[in-house]
């Protein structure tokens, strides 16, 4: 325990000093995997035992170490998978447990619990989300940003091959080197989805000050939205990914609309 949070003090204190951006701590990723019916070790790890019940009292006694450590910085979880089916067939909400421990609630299961943004909130707390490298536009813009989301996790940017992407699993939106980033596609659409939230609150923040109701408008762009939505929270097949111009367009429209008076 000393040494844990002396780690904590040590690496937050060097961050400080040295301008890092915030630093946001977990103890265990995923630790919803408490109640997976039975302990056994991850696929792709040769000894770690990816779940099992020890990891409930493990991460709330460690979250509440690094909040005693240092009450300053955040702590933050990864729920993925709310629900887990018990021995009846029942599903029991195994993350939510979790909940009251941290301060940073983010989720790649939303479909789940619809409910899930509100009871964060109404805990005092930050809702965020989280997906893989389908559809970034779509996921990290205006999915997010139908659930309120107020901040999101990147899975992964440098996860895989690097720049060999021939085989293997790749979770990668984009490539470090000595020079520079080398950009792909998915890192642009990453880049577009924040100008969509950016549209999204700056249409929020206009219709404050103008004193106007725009929630009609956002609930007709969120439903469209919603009805788009494919599996693992990318965009569904099939449909034309140019109604995202027209989403943002018409953001735009009332944001021009609302500025005139």
């Amino acid at each position: 325990r000393d040494l844990y949070t002396q780690s904590l003090r040590d690496v937050t204190l060097h961050a400080r000093e040295n301008n890092w951006p915030e630093l946001i701590f977990t103890p265990f990723d995923e630790p919803a995997k408490w109640a997976y019916r039975e302990p056994r070790p991850e696929a792709n790890r040769k000894y770690a035992i990816g779940c099992g019940p020890w990891i409930r009292e493990h991460f709330k006694a460690a979250c509440a170490l690094i909040h005693e450590a240092i009450p300053q910085n955040k702590v933050y979880m990864s729920l993925h998978n709310n629900y887990e089916t018990d021995i009846r067939g029942f599903k029991e909400r195994v993350g939510e447990v979790f909940i009251p421990d941290v301060d940073v609630v983010c989720t790649n299961a939303i479909q789940e619990d619809n409910e899930l943004g509100e009871k964060v909130r109404k805990a005092g707390k930050a809702f965020w989300q989280y997906t893989g490298t389908q559809s970034p536009r779509y996921s990290f813009g205006f999915w997010f940003g139908a659930w309120d989301s107020r901040g999101s996790l990147c899975w992964a940017y440098n996860w895989g091959a690097h720049l060999d992407v021939t085989e293997g699993s790749n979770w990668q939106y984009a490539w470090s080197s000595p020079f520079e980033t080398i950009l792909t596609p998915a890192y642009e659409e990453m880049r577009e989805a924040w100008d969509d939230r950016r549209y999204l609150e700056t249409a929020r923040a206009v219709a404050r000050t103008a004193g106007k109701n725009i929630e009609p408008l956002l609930r007709q762009i969120f439903k469209h939205v919603l009805d788009n939505q494919g599996g693992d929270n990318s965009w569904r097949r099939g449909q034309d990914p140019a109604q995202m111009d027209q989403w943002r367009a018409m953001l735009a429209d009332a944001i021009v609309a609302l500025t005139k008076g």
